[in-house]
Protein backbone atom coordinates (compact mmCIF):
# COMPACT_ATOMS: atom_id res chain seq x y z
CA UNK A 1 0.00 0.00 0.00
CA UNK A 2 1.18 3.46 -0.86
CA UNK A 3 0.71 5.93 1.96
CA UNK A 4 1.12 9.66 2.25
CA UNK A 5 0.71 12.14 5.07
CA UNK A 6 -1.88 14.90 5.13
CA UNK A 7 -1.31 18.32 6.74
CA UNK A 8 -1.93 16.84 10.20
CA UNK A 9 0.94 14.39 9.75
CA UNK A 10 -1.43 11.40 9.91
CA UNK A 11 -0.74 8.74 7.28
CA UNK A 12 -3.53 8.24 4.75
CA UNK A 13 -4.09 5.94 1.79
CA UNK A 14 -3.21 7.67 -1.48
CA UNK A 15 -5.83 7.59 -4.22
CA UNK A 16 -5.04 6.24 -7.69
CA UNK A 17 -4.26 9.70 -9.10
CA UNK A 18 -1.56 10.23 -6.49
CA UNK A 19 0.13 6.87 -6.91
CA UNK A 20 3.24 6.45 -8.99
CA UNK A 21 2.46 4.96 -12.38
CA UNK A 22 4.98 2.67 -14.02
CA UNK A 23 6.85 4.06 -17.01
CA UNK A 24 5.39 2.36 -20.12
CA UNK A 25 8.40 3.21 -22.31
CA UNK A 26 10.53 0.08 -21.62
CA UNK A 27 7.56 -2.19 -22.37
CA UNK A 28 6.70 -0.26 -25.54
CA UNK A 29 10.31 -0.43 -26.74
CA UNK A 30 10.46 -4.19 -26.07
CA UNK A 31 7.13 -4.73 -27.84
CA UNK A 32 8.28 -2.67 -30.81
CA UNK A 33 11.46 -4.77 -31.01
CA UNK A 34 9.40 -7.96 -30.93
CA UNK A 35 7.02 -6.61 -33.58
CA UNK A 36 9.97 -5.75 -35.83
CA UNK A 37 11.52 -9.17 -35.25
CA UNK A 38 8.33 -10.99 -36.26
CA UNK A 39 7.53 -8.65 -39.16
CA UNK A 40 8.24 -9.81 -42.71
CA UNK A 41 9.59 -6.34 -43.58
CA UNK A 42 13.16 -5.20 -43.04
CA UNK A 43 13.85 -2.15 -40.88
CA UNK A 44 14.47 -0.12 -44.04
CA UNK A 45 11.14 -1.27 -45.49
CA UNK A 46 9.35 -0.41 -42.23
CA UNK A 47 10.85 3.09 -42.31
CA UNK A 48 10.00 3.53 -46.02
CA UNK A 49 6.39 2.46 -45.43
CA UNK A 50 6.03 4.69 -42.37
CA UNK A 51 7.35 7.65 -44.38
CA UNK A 52 5.02 6.86 -47.28
CA UNK A 53 2.01 6.77 -44.97
CA UNK A 54 3.15 9.94 -43.18
CA UNK A 55 3.41 11.77 -46.54
CA UNK A 56 -0.02 10.46 -47.51
CA UNK A 57 -1.46 11.75 -44.22
CA UNK A 58 0.48 15.02 -44.33
CA UNK A 59 2.26 14.23 -41.06
CA UNK A 60 5.75 15.29 -40.06
CA UNK A 61 8.06 14.36 -37.20
CA UNK A 62 8.70 16.97 -34.53
CA UNK A 63 6.69 19.55 -36.50
CA UNK A 64 9.28 19.62 -39.28
CA UNK A 65 9.46 17.89 -42.62
CA UNK A 66 11.79 15.25 -41.22
CA UNK A 67 11.44 11.64 -42.10
CA UNK A 68 11.67 8.54 -39.96
CA UNK A 69 15.08 7.00 -40.50
CA UNK A 70 16.44 3.59 -39.68
CA UNK A 71 18.71 5.24 -37.12
CA UNK A 72 15.68 6.90 -35.48
CA UNK A 73 13.75 3.62 -35.48
CA UNK A 74 16.76 1.97 -33.84
CA UNK A 75 16.73 4.67 -31.13
CA UNK A 76 12.99 4.18 -30.58
CA UNK A 77 13.55 0.49 -29.78
CA UNK A 78 16.90 0.72 -27.99
CA UNK A 79 16.30 0.09 -24.27
CA UNK A 80 18.99 2.55 -23.15
CA UNK A 81 18.11 5.34 -25.60
CA UNK A 82 16.02 8.24 -24.37
CA UNK A 83 14.22 8.53 -27.72
CA UNK A 84 10.59 7.39 -27.67
CA UNK A 85 8.30 6.97 -30.64
CA UNK A 86 5.86 9.89 -30.78
CA UNK A 87 2.43 8.75 -29.61
CA UNK A 88 0.75 9.73 -32.88
CA UNK A 89 3.17 7.49 -34.80
CA UNK A 90 2.57 4.42 -32.63
CA UNK A 91 -0.63 3.33 -34.46
CA UNK A 92 1.11 3.93 -37.78
CA UNK A 93 4.06 1.77 -36.70
CA UNK A 94 1.64 -0.96 -35.55
CA UNK A 95 -0.15 -0.88 -38.90
CA UNK A 96 3.10 -1.11 -40.86
CA UNK A 97 4.48 -4.04 -38.87
CA UNK A 98 1.00 -5.59 -38.62
CA UNK A 99 1.23 -6.02 -34.85
CA UNK A 100 -0.61 -4.47 -31.94
CA UNK A 101 2.02 -5.60 -29.41
CA UNK A 102 3.31 -2.04 -28.80
CA UNK A 103 -0.22 -0.73 -28.36
CA UNK A 104 -1.00 -3.58 -25.98
CA UNK A 105 2.15 -2.77 -24.00
CA UNK A 106 1.07 0.86 -23.75
CA UNK A 107 -2.49 -0.09 -22.75
CA UNK A 108 -1.16 -2.19 -19.84
CA UNK A 109 0.08 1.02 -18.23
CA UNK A 110 -3.53 2.15 -17.81
CA UNK A 111 -5.94 0.86 -15.20
CA UNK A 112 -8.44 -1.73 -16.46
CA UNK A 113 -7.61 -1.31 -20.15
CA UNK A 114 -7.06 -4.10 -22.62
CA UNK A 115 -6.65 -4.04 -26.40
CA UNK A 116 -8.92 -6.55 -28.12
CA UNK A 117 -9.39 -7.58 -31.74
CA UNK A 118 -12.46 -6.70 -33.80
CA UNK A 119 -13.61 -10.30 -33.51
CA UNK A 120 -13.28 -10.27 -29.71
CA UNK A 121 -15.12 -6.94 -29.69
CA UNK A 122 -18.02 -8.53 -31.56
CA UNK A 123 -18.04 -11.44 -29.12
CA UNK A 124 -18.15 -8.94 -26.25
CA UNK A 125 -21.06 -7.09 -27.90
CA UNK A 126 -22.88 -10.39 -28.34
CA UNK A 127 -22.28 -11.31 -24.69
CA UNK A 128 -23.63 -7.95 -23.53
CA UNK A 129 -26.70 -8.39 -25.76
CA UNK A 130 -27.21 -11.89 -24.38
CA UNK A 131 -27.02 -10.59 -20.80
CA UNK A 132 -29.55 -7.86 -21.58
CA UNK A 133 -31.85 -10.44 -23.18
CA UNK A 134 -31.66 -12.72 -20.15
CA UNK A 135 -32.36 -9.79 -17.78
CA UNK A 136 -35.34 -8.77 -19.92
CA UNK A 137 -36.68 -12.35 -19.87
CA UNK A 138 -36.39 -12.50 -16.05
CA UNK A 139 -38.09 -9.11 -15.74
CA UNK A 140 -40.90 -10.21 -18.11
CA UNK A 141 -41.38 -13.45 -16.17
CA UNK A 142 -41.61 -11.51 -12.86
CA UNK A 143 -44.11 -9.08 -14.33
CA UNK A 144 -46.17 -11.93 -15.78
CA UNK A 145 -46.33 -13.56 -12.33
CA UNK A 146 -47.36 -10.25 -10.77
CA UNK A 147 -50.32 -9.92 -13.13
CA UNK A 148 -51.26 -13.58 -12.70
CA UNK A 149 -50.15 -15.00 -16.03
Amino acid sequence: NVRSRDNSGIPRQMNVWEQVITDPVPAIKAAMSEAIRTCSLSRDQIVDEMNRLMRQLGWTTNGRGQKVTTALLDKWVAPAASHVIPLRLLPLFCRVVQSNLPLEAYARSFQSVEVISDEDGKILQWARSELELRKAKRRAKRLAQEVGL
